[in-house]
């Protein structure tokens, strides 16, 4: 029977029990778990579930040009990895960021079969990026 996720208690669960994951409680609707090598982390709102997982990182010693090479190869990738899309994050300094894969799905009547289809994306995605980017 599908069910519908409302709570972080709930994400953990269909995590755990439909999708054989170890999820693990981060913070108060901040749960993650681990895809491949990468950790993808939930955070659960009022309204919505936002995804997220870590694709590359710049620690400001990054060539600038190279910065940008990368960021539009990312750029024109969005279109083939919906609904998935990169974010750049801004990290610890100034000089440093996060390249993430990102989604976010409604909360309410967040179905099951909704939340397994985009964790499905966002696998093909990995996939996607890594096939791009080694």
């Amino acid at each position: 029977m599908n069910k519908n996720i409302q709570t972080p208690k709930d994400l953990v669960r269909f995590l755990e029990e439909q999708r054989g994951n170890t999820a693990q409680t981060l913070s108060e609707g901040i749960v993650g778990i681990v895809m491949g090598s990468r950790p993808v982390i939930m955070t659960m709102e009022e309204s919505k579930l936002t995804i997220s997982c870590e694709v590359s990182h710049f620690d400001g010693s990054a060539d600038p040009e190279e910065l940008l090479k990368q960021s539009l190869l990312l750029l024109k990738q969005n279109v083939a990895i919906l609904p998935y899309a990169y974010a750049m994050v801004p990290g610890e300094n100034d000089e440093s960021a996060h390249f993430v894969l990102i989604d976010s799905l409604m909360v309410g009547d967040l179905s099951e079969e909704e939340l397994g289809s985009s964790l499905d994306y966002l696998r093909a995605a990995l996939v996607a990026h890594d096939k791009l980017f080694g």
